[in-house]
């Protein structure tokens, strides 16, 4: 009876585990850069930078075509971010090793505006690396900092999809898989949207 219940426990002490490492969600990215070096990143802070586009192209005719489209900066990094500034203090220089930040933009569809004052997040579906001016991967940076300097690796003619699978000004959910020939991006992120 003894060696019964031993096993019995046992077994649901396995049993256990396994469905608690089943139902754990992803929080953090994975990472290649510089052709070699891979990462494991832990998201500790994500926020959003929404603006308008304009683009200008000729149509055909000897005129030009000019369109809006909503325009969001990401950034995500392993430490706490100071979005007061937008921008400005949201891609400020690292300063301590292990800071690791991940950094994307994404332009909306045509006639799509981010708005002024009042912000407005990107819009839920696939933004792709292969189109040309909408709903596109616009750029992607590893910004990393390593024996007491910062690195930048921006991706030179990226390819894959980041999907943004919910979104409203409080909380903009997605999933990046973004590589070129030396760095990749892979895994679920969560941000806010700047003020």
């Amino acid at each position: 009876m003894l060696r019964k219940t031993f096993l019995l426990a046992l077994c649901a002490a396995a049993l256990g585990g396994l469905v608690s490492s089943c139902c754990k969600s992803s929080s953090g990215l994975q990472l290649t850069y510089d052709g070699a070096k891979d990462k494991a990143m832990d998201v500790s802070a994500g926020w959003a930078y929404a603006t308008t586009k304009t683009f200008s192209w000729p149509d055909g005719s000897g005129g030009f075509k000019t369109a809006k489209a909503a325009s969001h900066s990401f950034y995500l990094a392993n430490f706490e971010l100071d979005p007061s500034r937008g921008v400005i203090s949201l891609s400020s220089t690292l300063t301590a090793d292990g800071q690791t930040r991940v950094s994307f933009g994404l332009v909306g569809g045509e006639g799509t505006e981010a708005g002024g004052k009042e912000r407005v997040a990107p819009a839920k579906g696939d933004y792709r690396c292969d189109v040309d001016k909408f709903s596109k991967v616009d750029w992607v940076e590893i910004t990393v900092f390593e024996g007491g300097k910062e690195t930048k690796h921006r991706f030179d003619k990226p390819t894959g999809t980041i999907q943004v699978t919910a979104s409203d000004p409080e909380e903009i959910t997605g999933v990046i898989d973004v590589k070129d020939g030396k760095n990749a991006v892979k895994g679920g992120f969560t941000a806010k949207l700047t003020k």
